[in-house]
């Protein structure tokens, strides 16, 4: 055994992952830091507050998924067949969980904040609805980024949370024009277009077929439809 070589070998793994860390971290603060410095502090605190009932929330929920996901993916690195079986079986749950409680945040934030809060923090219902669409796009992904992990491509990782920053700085610009609403709606559209994209991705790391994904949506795809089509019924 060369344990030598396996130890240099360590060290740009290592690097990369700090750098894709790095660039993740920045990625998580940059919506936020586009809000107040071209809003201001007022509309920071408002979007704030929306953030934290939705996209911060999803973020937690997600750091759970990948401490028990990564772990699993890693074991099954080598059965390639396996592999895609648990990453279409994380998406199912993660689509499910998803997609189910965007739809019925969407129609149940103005009742909630009332509710919970001082009645100050009402203007942040349109941006909690808003955002309840970037928390549904990001449903659609459900940690691809595990996969390339687990196959060993800390590269690839990388490189995409370095173009994910890049994405982010650009469709932010556009979307900061329209307010927080704007910026919500921006990062809903960057969330699909990364779900597309990382998906070709994972289906030539590690042979996930896209009918299986797809097929892996359509449960939480059905139910989040069915609860937001039944909450315009209520409110119609």
């Amino acid at each position: 055994m060369n344990r030598e070589g396996d130890r240099a070998g360590l060290i740009p793994d290592g690097l990369r992952v700090v750098g894709a860390r790095s660039a993740d971290a920045c990625f998580d603060q940059a919506d936020r830091f586009a809000v107040g410095s071209r809003l201001g502090t007022a509309q920071l605190g408002i979007y704030s507050f929306a953030y934290q009932h939705t996209l911060m929330a999803l973020r937690r929920l997600g750091a759970v998924a990948e401490t028990v996901a990564l772990p699993v993916f890693s074991r099954l690195q080598d059965d390639e067949p396996a592999l895609a079986r648990a990453y279409c079986a994380l998406t199912r749950v993660w689509a499910l969980v998803v997609l189910v409680a965007a739809a019925l945040l969407f129609h149940l934030a103005g009742p909630l904040v009332s509710w919970l809060y001082p009645d100050r923090w009402a203007e942040a219902v349109p941006g909690i609805r808003a955002l309840c669409v970037a928390m549904a796009a990001a449903g659609l992904n459900s940690h691809p980024g595990l996969v390339w992990i687990a196959r060993g491509r800390m590269r690839l990782k990388l490189w995409w949370s370095v173009a994910n920053l890049g994405t982010m700085a650009v469709i932010l610009a556009v979307g900061i024009t329209h307010g927080i609403e704007g910026v919500a709606y921006a990062l809903a559209a960057r969330s699909l277009l990364a779900t597309v994209v990382a998906q070709g991705i994972t289906r030539r790391v590690a042979g996930v077929r896209n009918r299986d994904y797809l097929r892996a949506l359509l449960p939480g795809m059905a139910l989040g439809a069915g609860a937001l089509a039944l909450g315009f019924l209520l409110t119609a």
